[in-house]
C-alpha cells in the first residue's frame, strides 16, 4: 500500500512545501465521500471499508484556509486548531484535511500566518542579511587598504618649483 499510494513521495512534498510555507496538507481521498469532506472522519470499519481508499493528495497551502477554529477558550481541546477548512470553496473537515506545520507559531499569531508556522526563509532571512553585510562590508576594507598615496613636498611645487619628483612618479 506504501508504494501504491507513494507515501514516501508524498511525505517528501509535505516536507518540502512545509519548509517553503510553513504548513503542509494533506488530503484522505475516501471513494463515494466526495460529497461529505464537510463531515468529519471516523477511523472505523463502517467508514472506511477495505479498498475505498481512493489515494492521498497533497494540497498545496495556498489552497486552503480555516474556517472554523475556537478563539474563546483556551482550556477547550480544540483551542486554535481549525475544525474545518475551506479548501477553494468546499468545506473540509480537519479529520480528512491534515495539517503538518514544521516550526509552530504561538496562538495569539496563528491567524496572521493562516494557522501555518515559519517558513524556512523567514528563519534564515536573518543569516542571509548579515552573509551579504559582511560581504559588503569585506570589500569596503580592500577598497580602502587598495587605496594609493603620496607623499610629497607640495610646498616646493606651489612656490614655483619644477614638481620634478611628483612629476616623475606620476608618470611612473
Amino acid at each position: 500500500a506504501f508504494d501504491a499510494f507513494k507515501v514516501q513521495s508524498l511525505w517528501r512534498h509535505l516536507a518540502y512545501l512545509g519548509g517553503g510555507f510553513g504548513k503542509s496538507h494533506l488530503l484522505i481521498d475516501i471513494k463515494g465521500q466526495e460529497a461529505s469532506r464537510d463531515l468529519p472522519l471516523p477511523i472505523a470499519s463502517q467508514t472506511i471499508r477495505k479498498g475505498s481508499l481512493k489515494g492521498l493528495r497533497v494540497v498545496d497551502p495556498m489552497w486552503a484556509t480555516p474556517q472554523l477554529y475556537n478563539s474563546t477558550d483556551p482550556g477547550a481541546e480544540d483551542f486554535y486548531k481549525p475544525t474545518h477548512w475551506y479548501m477553494i470553496g468546499q468545506k473540509v473537515h480537519s479529520d480528512r484535511l491534515l495539517t503538518i506545520v514544521p516550526k509552530p507559531v504561538p496562538d495569539l499569531l496563528k491567524p496572521a500566518y493562516n494557522f501555518g508556522g515559519l517558513s524556512l526563509t523567514q528563519l534564515i532571512e536573518q543569516s542571509v542579511r548579515n552573509w551579504l553585510e559582511t560581504r559588503s562590508n569585506v570589500n569596503r576594507l580592500i577598497q580602502n587598504f587598495s587605496t594609493i598615496k603620496w607623499k610629497t613636498d607640495m610646498a616646493a611645487v606651489l612656490e614655483g618649483g619644477d614638481g620634478g619628483e611628483l612629476l616623475k612618479r606620476v608618470r611612473f
